[in-house]
């Protein structure tokens, strides 16, 4: 179809003149579609090198980013993290292993410290060395060409995170370890490596403490009693445990003596206080300490008042016999204090305290005096005679000590030669010992009955 270009109207294609006005049809569509092809023909070289360009360029860029997936899919897989752990156990580098380990527990924050203990216990446990870093080589294979499962009591491989965003990240996961620990002992405390973790009241004697990292650790008890402070400690490894939780018991039953004596019914008193009675003649006493600190003795109350055991301190024994006094026969008393003083004179004559030295309570006043009198009547020229003794009169005062009543003549002998006459009546105290042995104590009394002279100076 054909157009007019003078009345505008269409005109067959096999006309040359429009049949409405008679103007001549020009071909104007023909000149026109010829114009576009014409055009078209010489735009579409240029389009072609873009898109090609484009083309090029995206497919570049697809190749880059391809690689560098690629890239980090080899520097953060699976095989090349799990090698890092292994060589960082190897070389026991601990910034390294911090770096990957985690505890399974998220209240646990593992500290430096904790990892080189658990480096300790590996060299220590050599087997179990070699089944951490066989588990770690195992890891390193892919899953899917294995038939078993690699196990490792103590931790695993985890994925946490992501590298970059798109590549999984792992972690060694170590188990967190409890410990269930129980005493004996009421009001304990707990420590674990000298840290103290816990305090037990009276009314419980276990506690669970954690978690803690894998790896050897000392738990202590102590608690303090009325006569020692009890201690008791353990080694333990946390490690290579089919279940988290490990029960530790530590017993503080401490030393315990037994008292016993030759008097069946006494009260035992331990460092001064009453502490119990003798049962059948003997008494369980503990826990005590064994330093010496512990001191011990037993009373009995007889018709002349009370009567104390020897005492004795608290050692590496694990019994003690308590000896009461023997009872002393009066007239055994009256003869000890009768030699004593004969012997007396005779030191005085000799200036020898030597021979009576081993008469004498030391803790008693008179040893020190007597000692010191005779030297003084040496130098003064001054030596006795005993003209009479009698013993009148012997009173127990208490289970260790007596009172003896004497009457004394004496010719005294100084150095100017002149001689008087003196005579006494003199009270004496006697202790027995707990070997039954008597002992001097001291000059209770010295009253002076008579004195006179015998003759005058020779000198």
């Amino acid at each position: 179809m054909k157009f007019c270009g003078t009345c505008k109207k269409n005109v067959a294609d096999h006309l040359n003149f429009c049949p409405e006005c008679g103007s001549k049809v020009e071909v104007i569509v023909d000149n026109t579609a010829a114009s576009y092809t014409e055009l078209q023909s010489e735009t579409k070289p240029v389009k072609s090198k873009k898109n090609l360009f484009l083309i090029i360029g995206f497919a570049i860029i697809v190749i880059l980013l391809f690689g560098a997936y690629k890239f980090g899919a080899y520097k953060f897989s699976k095989e090349k993290q799990v090698n890092v752990m292994i060589e960082a156990f190897q070389k026991k580098d601990i910034n390294a292993i911090d770096e990957f380990v985690k505890a399974n527990d998220s209240s646990l924050k593992i500290k430096t410290e904790d990892i080189k203990a658990y480096m300790r216990y590996l060299k220590e446990n050599p087997s179990y060395n070699k089944q951490l870093l066989s588990y770690l080589q195992k890891e390193t294979v892919d899953q899917k060409l294995t038939k078993d499962k690699p196990a490792f009591k103590d931790g695993e491989i985890v994925e946490e995170g992501k590298e970059w965003f798109l590549y999984p990240k792992y972690k060694f996961s170590m188990k967190s370890y409890y410990v269930n620990v129980s005493t004996t002992a009421k009001n304990a405390e707990i420590y674990v490596n000298d840290k103290k973790e816990a305090e037990l009241s009276s009314d419980k004697n276990s506690k669970e403490l954690g978690p803690y990292f894998p790896g050897t650790y000392v738990v202590k008890a102590t608690a303090k009693t009325e006569l020692t402070e009890l201690e008791t400690e353990k080694e333990v490894d946390l490690a290579d445990e089919q279940s988290e939780k490990v029960k530790v018991d530590l017993s503080l039953e401490g030393k315990y003596v037994s008292i016993s004596s030759d008097e069946s019914d006494a009260t035992v008193f331990v460092n001064g206080k009453k502490r119990g009675k003798l049962s059948y003649g003997s008494y369980k006493l503990g826990p005590v300490s064994t330093d010496e600190t512990v001191e011990v003795h037993l009373e009995k109350t007889t018709d002349f008042g009370v009567m104390k055991s020897e005492s004795i301190k608290i050692g590496d024994q694990s019994t003690y016999y308590l000896k009461f006094p023997k009872e002393t026969s009066n007239s055994a008393v009256g003869e000890f204090v009768r030699n004593h003083i004969y012997d007396n004179v005779r030191a005085i004559s000799l200036n020898d305290f030597s021979l009576i030295e081993n008469n004498y309570d030391k803790s008693g006043k008179s040893y020190k005096e007597d000692r010191d009198y005779i030297q003084y009547l040496h130098k003064k020229g001054i030596t006795e005679d005993l003209l009479t003794m009698e013993v009148r009169n012997v009173e127990r005062q208490s289970d260790t000590k007596y009172k003896v009543t004497t009457y004394e003549e004496y010719h005294i002998r100084y150095g100017d030669g002149s001689v008087k006459f003196k005579s006494f009546n003199n009270e004496h105290i006697v202790t027995v010992n707990g070997n039954g042995k008597m002992l001097y104590y001291s000059l209770g009394a010295n009253n002076t009955l008579k004195s006179e002279d015998v003759s005058g100076p020779t000198r």
